[in-house]
């Protein structure tokens, strides 16, 4: 048997206080680079893996969505934030399909995540370990965009203006079926909607 000694019981007090310290040091460090997260351009290699948090961590082995494919294009490309977990990006393109097999028009994807994830520099505390999707809703039939046009798309918002309710002229059956249809998925977690 054992004894405690009051030096291991003041190193062990000293680690609980200095490990979260440190923690905490490094995750500051790391919120103030944001931009250096964002300047990485390819995937870490490995296998895919999430680490950390929504907003507070990153990933490894992230997959590209492609920029356009049945039912989806890709928006607002020049971010770089269309990376992620094969599950996220798998989850885009049966979404996408089924959209599309409804004979709906193709949906606009947004952010999913930086190549390794991590903090970006505007638009998200979360999507940093590449399982969340922006999918817009604008159901807008119409040709696909041309890639400049891609970079600042006017989508309208179902939304009043002063943020009172929904916007019922834009609101419609397909935004209806597009929730439903999402939520129905078994690999989706949580939806948020605005």
């Amino acid at each position: 048997m054992g004894k405690v000694l009051a030096s291991d019981y003041r190193g062990n007090k000293m680690m609980r206080f200095v490990v979260p310290l440190i923690a905490g040091l490094l995750f500051l460090t790391n919120a103030a680079r944001a931009d250096d997260w964002a300047t990485v351009q390819t995937a870490a290699p490995g296998a895919a893996q999430s680490i950390g948090f929504y907003t507070a961590g990153c990933l490894q082995g992230a997959q590209a969505l492609p920029l356009e494919g049945p039912g989806y294009e890709a928006i607002r490309v020049s971010r770089n934030r269309y990376w992620g977990q094969p599950v996220t990006i798998d989850f885009i393109k049966t979404l996408s399909e089924k959209i599309r097999t409804a004979g709906q028009p193709h949906l606009y994807i947004g952010d999913i995540g930086q190549p390794r994830g991590g903090p970006a520099p505007s638009g998200h505390a979360s999507h940093q370990i590449g399982l969340d999707a922006d999918i817009w809703f604008e159901r807008q039939p119409g040709p696909r965009r041309a890639p400049a046009d891609r970079e600042n798309p006017r989508l309208r918002s179902l939304v009043l203006a002063d943020d009172s309710g929904i916007d019922d002229s834009v609101f419609s059956e397909q935004h209806v079926f597009l929730l439903r249809t999402a939520a129905q998925m078994p690999n989706l977690d949580r939806m948020f909607v605005n």
